[in-house]
């Protein structure tokens, strides 16, 4: 919520600066992931997906080449420089930026002799002036059993934060698969989500940064935490983690069409 400027700085290799020269420039923006220096368990982002493995290094999901969310041009002054400013309100692919991302600015500048150079630099915006993080002390709980949720809230440079006023909350998340059949005998999965409130709290972190919530989940099943607070700005920051639990009753879990493979003839007949 915060705008910035960069300063792009054109100079010859002999020194002094290359003056009225036409420069090119774009923003792209990359997901930024904090960890503080002293490492943990506790997750401070919050992501929807039960699956993602953080700490499996040989696991890659395929994310798409960065676009740029801004581009522009401008002219070096007297001195060689460009002053490029960065808005508040940031956008990728339509919807605003929220999380914390790393922005990087490449310009590239035109000589007198039409030959071209590039240079890049790299800024992090964070999504508030602090970080919440959730963890749980046991990956798999069990139904009608306490499970204990270790919260902590903590600076940039990952100096833990007292008196901080957290909100807890945890749904049951849900899936309702139905099989689709097609025209050739064969078919799709297809599911709808649905979160079932399970309850919420409030916590206030002591002089260490550091909060516990308890709850008891009712039935076997895949729960999400999420922990969010408010910043000085009026930023909203949050993390979360999923927990599964065991019990008795049946799971649905969610159906995906990764379990086939495609025959293909190497004859039509």
């Amino acid at each position: 919520g915060q705008s910035t400027s960069a300063q792009v700085e054109v100079s010859y290799f002999f020194g002094g600066g290359v003056a009225n020269r036409p420069v090119q420039w774009n923003v792209i923006a990359q997901d930024f992931n904090f960890t503080p220096p002293w490492g943990g368990n506790y997750r401070w982002t919050d992501s929807d997906d039960p699956w993602m493995c953080f700490d499996c290094w040989w696991f890659s999901r395929y994310t798409p080449p960065a676009q740029p969310i801004l581009s522009g041009s401008g002219t070096t002054d007297a001195q060689g420089n460009l002053t490029i400013e960065l808005p508040a309100d940031l956008l990728q692919d339509g919807q605003p930026i929220s999380q914390s991302v790393r922005l990087t600015l490449e310009a590239t500048v035109t000589g007198n002799d039409n030959q071209v150079i590039s240079g890049r630099g790299s800024i992090i915006r964070h999504s508030g002036d602090f970080y919440v993080g959730v963890q749980t002390r046991a990956y798999v709980g069990e139904a009608s059993k306490p499970s204990t949720i270790d919260l902590i809230a903590v600076d940039w440079q990952g100096n833990r934060l007292a008196n901080k006023s957290l909100q807890v909350s945890v749904v049951r998340r849900e899936w309702e698969n139905k099989f689709v059949a097609n025209e050739f005998g064969g078919g799709d999965w297809q599911y709808e989500q649905k979160d079932v409130p399970i309850t919420t709290s409030t916590v206030t972190t002591n002089e260490r940064g550091e909060a516990t919530f308890d709850y008891t989940p009712p039935a076997a099943g895949s729960y999400k935490i999420t922990v969010k607070a408010t910043d000085n700005g009026g930023r909203e920051v949050r993390a979360s983690v999923f927990q599964w639990v065991t019990g008795r009753e049946f799971v649905s879990w969610r159906r995906e069409n990764n379990d086939r493979i495609s025959l293909i003839g190497d004859k039509s007949s």
